[in-house]
């Protein structure tokens, strides 16, 4: 944790980094990560679960920078664009499964 200026909370984080030797006790209630592609480059990783289900279904895999550019608001959304441009359908004709 580095701190700029003086705050309640940097205070307290140098005050337990000094008690635990120099390591910093930071108290985290939970950690977020959003692995869709728009914040890490997971496009490979990404690709190659597209691909597996595409195949799993009975479709040829689709290239990694065309399932790049199906990146973008969320998992549901990147399978339904898979799905679409494997069977050659509009988006919308996908159905969305999670009822």
């Amino acid at each position: 944790m580095r701190c700029a200026r003086s705050s309640p909370p940097c205070d307290d984080a140098r005050r337990s980094a000094a008690a635990a030797g120099g390591r910093p006790i930071i108290d985290v209630g939970a950690i977020a990560f959003d692995l869709d592609g728009t914040l890490l480059d997971t496009v490979h990783e990404l690709a190659t679960a597209v691909n597996a289900l595409l195949d799993e279904l009975g479709y040829p895999p689709l290239a990694q920078d065309v399932v790049g550019a199906l990146i973008g608001k969320g998992m549901a959304n990147l399978v339904r664009r898979a799905l679409a441009l494997a069977a050659d359908v509009s988006p919308d004709a996908v159905d969305d499964c999670r009822r």
